[in-house]
C-alpha cells in the first residue's frame, strides 16, 4: 500500500539490526532478557506450555530475534533523524511493544520499543524531553510503567477503556492515572469509555 501510493519512493530505507542487551535493559530486567534467550533453545511443546502462563503470548523459537530486530530497527529509526540524517522517520515493526512490561512479556509484546528508544535518545543520544503519543485502542501499560516516575517522559495514551474492562482491563489506563514522584502529572491518559457501567435505581 505505502509503495502502491509512492511513499516508499520518496523514503530511505534503513539497514535492519538487532538491539544489543545493553539497550533493551535500558527498560527491561536482566532476567526478562535472558528468559527471552532461553525460548531459542525450546521446543514447540515447552513454547506451548510457557506462553499459557503469560497474558495474550504466542512464543517460538525465533521470538527474541523478532523481538531484537523490532527493536534495533526502531533504534536506527531515532539515531538517524537525532543526527540529522533525516527530519522524520516511521518504524515498520513487529512484534509491537507497548504493553511489555519491564520483567514480562504481555499482549503480543516482548520488549518495548518505544520505550527502549525513548531511554535510548536520553541515556545514549543526549535528548533532554521525550514525548510519546500512544493512540491506539489498548492502553500502552508497558510504556506507562516504564516512566511513571521520569519527569523526562510525557505519556499520552488514547486508548478504549470500558470502566477498565476493555484489554489489558487495568485501572492503571483511568485518567486519574498521572504518574508518581518526580514523574507525577507527566502521564496522561484519555480513556474512552463506550460500555456505561450497572446503575441501580
Amino acid at each position: 500500500m505505502l509503495s502502491r501510493v509512492g511513499v516508499v519512493e520518496r523514503c530511505r530505507v534503513l539497514q535492519s539490526r538487532r538491539a544489543q542487551h545493553e539497550e533493551v535493559e535500558l527498560v527491561h530486567t536482566k532476567e526478562h532478557v535472558e528468559f527471552m534467550y532461553k525460548l531459542e533453545s525450546m521446543d514447540e511443546e515447552e513454547l506451548q506450555i510457557l506462553q499459557e502462563s503469560y497474558k495474550s503470548v504466542y512464543l517460538h523459537p525465533k521470538t527474541n530475534d523478532c523481538a531484537l530486530l523490532s527493536a534495533g530497527c526502531l533504534l536506527q529509526v531515532v539515531e538517524e533523524v537525532w543526527q540529522g540524517r533525516a527530519r522524520a522517520g516511521v518504524g515498520l515493526i513487529r512484534p509491537p511493544g507497548h504493553h511489555a512490561e519491564p520483567d514480562q512479556p504481555h499482549g503480543f509484546c516482548f520488549y518495548n520499543n518505544v520505550a527502549v528508544a525513548a531511554r535510548h535518545a536520553i541515556h545514549n543520544l543526549g535528548c533532554q524531553r521525550v514525548l510519546i503519543v500512544d493512540w491506539d485502542v489498548h492502553h500502552g501499560n508497558g510504556i506507562q510503567h516504564a516512566f511513571e516516575e521520569e519527569p523526562r517522559v510525557l505519556y499520552v495514551s488514547l486508548h478504549r477503556y470500558d470502566h477498565g474492562l476493555f484489554f489489558p482491563s487495568s485501572e492503571d489506563a483511568n485518567f486519574d492515572r498521572v504518574g508518581r514522584g518526580p514523574g507525577e502529572g507527566f502521564t496522561i491518559n484519555i480513556p474512552w469509555n463506550k460500555v456505561r457501567p450497572h446503575t441501580h435505581t
